[in-house]
């Protein structure tokens, strides 16, 4: 996925998601994380929206750290995620992606470079919040819309979809949601990165409560072989 102008990691990741007022995303727009339904495009409602800690109580929310764990203590890393705000845990897809970092989109998000230019591989999640009566598949086209505005595949992307399935996912009720992203060549040519074409896989899942979650992964055909892998990663998705 794009290249990365801001990163937040470690300690820093730990201090944005307890209290910052705004954030820089990876197209270096600032805007309020979690903000509701209709706000800038690229903000989940979820930090706010969700049941537990609301945006004026955003210090109790359990604030990952870098050490490597499976355990429901809030500790995240690769070979294997813990995320206890979106009541989710799966598995890296490579595992030499780096150290949790944060934008306003996607509040736990762990990449790997793939081009000297800072193109990146890109997994992570995001605890939506309440569904109220939206279906797990508009949740996931709106986040697919989300990605695609706010600039994280340039400008003028085509956006095909491949796939698009309900499914039961380990117990949960999930939607799959795959998409191949062709780049706009002029906009390629300018940012000088030789990605042509990206695979996304955004999945919704019920988490309970009438609670939603998301995962995702964004890979560039640099890195093509990942491609397959995908499937028996969203497989390892599981509630927590």
């Amino acid at each position: 996925m794009r290249m990365r102008h801001v990163a937040v990691s470690g300690i820093a990741l730990a201090t944005l998601l307890t209290g910052c007022a705004s954030v820089v995303d990876g197209t270096g727009v600032v805007g309020s994380p979690g903000g509701p339904s209709g706000s800038r495009s690229g903000d989940f409602p979820s930090q706010s929206s969700a049941p537990g800690p609301s945006s004026s109580s955003s210090a109790a929310a359990p604030s990952p750290s870098t050490t490597t764990s499976s355990s429901p203590s809030g500790l995240v890393g690769c070979p294997h995620v813990v995320y206890p705000l979106a009541q989710l845990s799966y598995d890296c897809i490579d595992p030499g992606l780096g150290a949790p970092e944060t934008d306003s989109l996607w509040p736990l998000q762990q990449t790997k470079q793939v081009e000297s230019t800072g193109w990146v591989l890109e997994e992570g999640a995001a605890r939506w919040g309440p569904a109220a009566g939206r279906s797990l598949a508009a949740i996931a086209l709106a986040t697919r819309t989300r990605m695609i505005t706010r600039g994280s595949y340039l400008s003028g992307p085509k956006a095909v979809t491949d796939s698009a399935k309900d499914v039961a996912l380990n117990g949960a009720k999930a939607h799959i949601l795959q998409t191949t992203i062709t780049l706009n060549v002029a906009a390629a040519q300018t940012r000088k990165t030789k990605v042509r074409q990206e695979k996304l896989w955004i999945v919704a899942v019920d988490v309970g409560s009438g609670n939603v979650s998301l995962w995702h992964v964004s890979v560039p055909d640099l890195v093509r072989s990942l491609w397959a892998k995908v499937p028996a990663i969203i497989n390892t998705i599981r509630l927590q």
